[in-house]
This record gives C-alpha cells, sequence and structure tokens, in this order.
C-alpha cells in the first residue's frame, strides 16, 4: 500500500499557488466523485452488494452516488452543500440547470408579503428559506412564493385563534364542520355567517 503523502504548506507565502492548489483540488475531488459513482454502477450491474459502503461513504449517500452515476445530480452539489445535509437533499432534487445555478452561487429571489422581495445566496439561505422557496414540484415561482406565504399566515393566524379565549377550534372535515369547543357549526352556516359579515 503506498505511503500517504504529507503536504505542508507551513513555508508557503504565494498566495497565488495556494490558490491554485485548492481550486485544482477541488476540481480533482468532482472528478473522484464521478468516477466513485460510475465504479459503484458497474459493481452493481455485476451483481456485487454495495450496501456496506453507507457506513464509509454516509448513510443516505449510496442513492447520491447512483444518481450522479446517472447524470441526475452533479457532484459539485454533493461537495459544495456537504455541510448543508437538508439544503443538499432539496437541490440534489432539482433539474440538472437549476443544480447548476445553485453550483453557481448566483443570488435567489426570497419573496416578501406585499410583493417585495429579498436576493438571497444558495449556501446563505435559512430553514424558513428553504421551506419557502422549494416546493413538492421543484422550485416556487415568485407568485407560488407569496401563495405559500400567504397559507402561512392563515395557518399562523388560525393556529393562535384555536386556544382564544381558552375555547378550542378544531376543523372537522369528516363531518364537513367546525368545533368550536363542544359546539359543532356546520359549513352551510359558517358561509351564511361570513356572508353577513362581508355583506
Amino acid at each position: 500500500m503506498p505511503k500517504t503523502q504529507i503536504i505542508n504548506f507551513d513555508s508557503e507565502n504565494d498566495t497565488a499557488k495556494l490558490w491554485a492548489f485548492v481550486e485544482s483540488s477541488v476540481q480533482s475531488t468532482v472528478e473522484t466523485m464521478r468516477k466513485i459513482a460510475a465504479a459503484i454502477r458497474r459493481l452493481e450491474e455485476l451483481g456485487e452488494d454495495v450496501s456496506h459502503l453507507r457506513s464509509k461513504i454516509g448513510v443516505g449517500m449510496l442513492a447520491v452516488y447512483r444518481k450522479v452515476a446517472c447524470n441526475q445530480v452533479m457532484p459539485e452539489v454533493v461537495i459544495g452543500f456537504a455541510g448543508i445535509q437538508k439544503l443538499m437533499t432539496k437541490i440534489a432534487a432539482l433539474p440538472l440547470p437549476d443544480q447548476k445555478r445553485m453550483v453557481d452561487g448566483k443570488a435567489l429571489k426570497i419573496m416578501m408579503l406585499g410583493g417585495d422581495h429579498r436576493l438571497v445566496k444558495p449556501i446563505e439561505l435559512s430553514g424558513d428559506d428553504i421551506k419557502q422557496l422549494f416546493g413538492p414540484n421543484g422550485l416556487r415561482s415568485d407568485a407560488e412564493q407569496i401563495t405559500y406565504l400567504h397559507d402561512e399566515q392563515r395557518k399562523a393566524a388560525f393556529s393562535q385563534a384555536k386556544t382564544a379565549g381558552g375555547v378550542n377550534i378544531v376543523p372537522d372535515k369528516k363531518n364537513k364542520c367546525l368545533l368550536v369547543g363542544e359546539v359543532k357549526i356546520p359549513i352551510r352556516d359558517l358561509m351564511r355567517y361570513v356572508s353577513e359579515i362581508a355583506g
């Protein structure tokens, strides 16, 4: 087995050389991941059991390597967002053009109620930003983000109203009514009340 080469940069003061090494090493890591993914795919095609690799490359990562081998996930996504597992998983599920946009670090539009927005780099997305930006079918459009925000606002208001005055308010889908404490209010009555208030 070849000895591991120890690289020491303690006496290197040329920042250009250091940056060149870092950038070439990152690119080498990307290419190595592609090769590993291709090798894993071929091993499985030959009937080999590769499940034990989970302990070497991380739980859940075997599925990611399979997607890399099928050109469904960019290795740059895995490497660039490895420290943010939730975000990496979300990005890996996107179409390749959207993955490339994330890898390039292009600012994303995060909408706000009222029509304003913030520009946030992918690596700086908060947990709430991720929930808002990523929908079940990929990245949400501006309009879809606004709809999401309105839905979240309604949920928060309803959650606050549920215990107003110590009375629980719970929607009953099965019986198509609203339970206010122990009182059942049918939907038709609710609609009439709303109509009277709005009228």
